[in-house]
């Protein structure tokens, strides 16, 4: 499974690629753009903070950061 959100830009680049994606943001405007935009089943976002992330240890196989700092 791979973590992207914000507006889905990265999101959309690894959805081919993945079995599962999950993107989380606290921008719920944001995420509003990536739900509209979504053209894939197996893509899920969630409002969430890195601090909390709403997944069990070790679900990921790779998590993408952008524009994070």
């Amino acid at each position: 499974m791979k973590s992207v959100s914000g507006e889905g830009r990265l999101t959309w680049r690894y959805a081919a690629d993945a079995k599962r994606v999950a993107g989380f943001d606290l921008d719920r405007d944001s995420l509003r753009v990536a739900r509209a935009d979504c053209l894939h089943d197996h893509v899920h976002f969630a409002c969430a903070s890195a601090n909390h992330i709403p997944f069990s240890k070790e679900t990921f196989d790779i998590a993408v950061l952008a524009w994070s700092l």
